[in-house]
């Protein structure tokens, strides 16, 4: 990849972040910032699970083992809202899921898989949850992704709570159009307040 890079006429990336690494690599690089194609993003006004007694919280990420360590931000804050609401509380995994978690009640782990990202969009549209969340390690491989959950989220209109990092802390203003946390202390006190308070939500 890295010598395509240096050999490309120019190269195209999502992010400005994501720019400044590549300039080192091929001065010729510009920036697309990614969308989501209404075409086949169906948005919502709000997809909020209204009529259960039983709160929702999703994650959708790959298949791989990749996205494990952002997700030990908030293992131990997941496996202690599943005992303390019981069956008050769902967690909903797209993708992979801490192992750590995946015995514990009230866990569920939709394991459909999709030829291309059109077939995903038009699933994920019609997905429900009452939150999401989008933990990211502070590292230079997550500062350069782009916001590209957030949007995905957003576009069933869901609340959502964002490790406060770019690329979710330039996009989101917490406690207009999401919720950023920078520690376990914040990921629960947004976390909780979404649980408890429908209107909120």
């Amino acid at each position: 990849m890295l010598d395509a890079m240096q050999n490309a006429s120019g190269v195209i990336v999502s992010t400005p972040a994501l720019a400044d690494y590549a300039r080192r690599l091929n001065p010729n690089t510009w920036v697309l910032p990614n969308y989501l194609d209404d075409r086949i993003w169906r948005t919502r006004e709000n997809r909020l699970t209204r009529n259960r007694s039983t709160v929702v919280i999703g994650y959708m990420g790959g298949v791989t083992r990749t996205h494990l360590p952002d997700l030990e931000l908030v293992t131990s804050l997941l496996q202690r809202l599943i005992l303390r609401y019981g069956e008050r509380l769902t967690l909903r995994f797209w993708g992979v899921a801490p192992p750590e978690i995946e015995g514990l009640p009230n866990v569920e782990f939709p394991s459909e898989k999709f030829p291309d990202y059109t077939e995903f969009a038009r699933y994920f549209s019609n997905q429900s949850c009452d939150i999401f969340i989008a933990p990211l390690r502070d590292s230079l491989f997550n500062r350069c992704k782009s916001s590209i959950k957030y949007l995905e989220y957003s576009s069933l209109g869901i609340p959502g709570v964002y490790s406060r990092i770019a690329p979710y802390s330039q996009i989101v203003i917490s406690g207009k159009n999401g919720f950023l946390a920078n520690d376990e202390l914040e990921w629960e006190a947004n976390i909780t307040q979404l649980i408890e308070d429908h209107k909120f939500r």
